[in-house]
This record gives C-alpha cells, structure tokens and sequence, in this order.
C-alpha cells in the first residue's frame, strides 16, 4: 500500500537543513513554515528556486505553513485585511517553490463575548473567499486548532465542531483541512473527536502528527495507546491516501515518530 510521510519544519531546522534531513531519512514531503514574511532576505528568487529544484530532484512534494500569528477572523477590518495580504504572499511563495497547499489557521479571539463568534467565524470565511480568487493554483487548507479549556482568555476558531462546519459547507469540495490529530486530543472526548473527524476527514488533504497530555500542545513524538493511535486505526484506510506529516518539536521525536506510524501501517496491512 502506497502512503506518504513527510513532516513540518520546525524553527530547529532551516529549510536547507529540512531537505537533507528529508533525504537522509526517506521522507516524502516536507511543509515549510514561512514565518519570515516580509524578510527580505528569505524570500530571494534564486533561494527559492534552489529549493524548488533541490525538492523535486529528490522527488520531496512541499506545502508551505502560513504564518502562525495571523488572524483571519480578526474584528478589527484594517488588521484582518492585513492577515489577509499574508496569506496571499504565503500563496506566491507555495506557487514559486511548486507547493501543493497552504495551511493557515483561522484566528484567535478572546473570551469575553462568546457571542461575537458566530460574526467572527463569518469573517473568516470572509478572508478565505478574498484568498482563493488569488490562490487559483495552490489548495487552502484549514487547520483545526486546540480546544480551550475554559480557564484562558482565548478561542481558536476552527477547535469547535461548528465552525469547522460551517467552514466546510461554506467552501464544500473548493478548500481543504489539514486535521491535526495532536490538537484534537485536547480536551475533547473520544465522542467530540469522532464527531470532528466524520465532518472533515472526507475532505481532508494532510494530517498533523503529534502527541501530549491532552491539556497542552507539546507537539511530542507518536505514543501508542494514545489519540493519535486510535484515529489511524479507526480511520485508517480513509487517512492512507491523505499526507502523514509529522509535527514534532525535535529531530529525535520526529524520526520515533516515523517508525511507529510506519509499523502500526504495515501491522494493519
């Protein structure tokens, strides 16, 4: 059976170093952040191009993940605007370097006025609409994010069944969802999380790999028995055609990783 594994670049690696670790390891696909939007020096033609090239050569397909502190849902028109002009600038950078997708994360809000959401979550959409009449070559990919525990002063869109329904009605079969399995294993049920996956794994295009205790997003390796575990062996055969990639914090997690996903597929098989 055919899959592909690849992981997220992480600030321990610069994006040559992800290539040759890509290489050195057998990975098939690498998501490059690009939180160095707007620096100059990063975003050189011929930089870009080495990489490009260096990717297909080496036969490593490439997504690009959109700046981490940009907020899609933002209130405030002039700073959601801004958001905005990011992510269209992630989308030229994935179309220089031949990347499949962009992964963006919706927005953060605070927790004084639950009512707003619903306006919040529309002004998302919103943001997603302007992007894609610029993004006709590069498929946009919602993450969902780390569910609150009701004690912080944040909400991240895209944590709540409901909005990622509504996200996905709004846009059926035109965006796609990057399904972060680590962030689902925080502080939802099985019964929250089954309900999540059934919405958006059928559009799905990448999964995010990683661990923790369920509370905070540590971004640890694979551990059996967990979260993680239960959705590749509830949903395998569905998450085999979508692009494993893992998202953990050091090299060390990310190799431990890559070996138990790749046992626990070929014990299924």
């Amino acid at each position: 059976m055919n899959y592909e594994v690849g992981f997220c670049q992480k600030k321990c690696m610069t994006w040559e170093n992800a290539l040759e670790f890509a290489i050195r390891h057998n990975f098939n696909h690498i998501e490059l952040e690009c939180d160095f939007i707007g620096k100059n020096e990063k975003l050189r033609e011929d930089y870009i191009k080495t990489i490009a090239k260096k990717a297909q050569e080496n036969n490593i397909s490439l997504s690009v993940h959109c700046v981490n502190g940009i907020n899609l849902a933002e209130k405030v028109y002039l700073i959601r605007c801004a958001s905005v002009e990011i992510m269209k600038k992630s989308v030229e950078l994935a179309n220089k370097l031949g990347a499949l997708w962009v992964t963006t994360h919706l927005g953060v809000a605070g927790t004084s006025n639950i009512d707003s959401y619903k306006k919040r979550i529309e002004y998302a959409a919103q943001s997603i609409n302007e992007i894609m009449r610029y993004s006709e070559n590069i498929k946009i990919c919602v993450e969902n994010l780390p569910k609150s525990n009701g004690e912080t002063s944040k909400h991240y869109f895209g944590s709540e069944l409901s909005e990622l329904k509504f996200i996905k009605d709004q846009f059926l079969g035109k965006i796609a969802f990057t399904l972060d399995i680590g962030h689902l294993n925080i502080y939802n049920s099985k019964k929250d999380a089954a309900d999540i996956l059934e919405t958006i794994v059928p559009y799905t295009m990448a999964l995010h790999i990683h661990s923790n205790d369920g509370h905070n997003d540590q971004h640890y390796a694979f551990e059996t028995g967990s979260m993680n575990e239960w959705i590749l062996e509830e949903y395998g055969l569905e998450l085999l055609n979508k692009y494993l990639l893992i998202e953990c914090y050091s090299l060390k997690d990310i190799i431990a990783t890559k070996k138990k996903i790749v046992n626990l597929i070929e014990e299924g098989q």
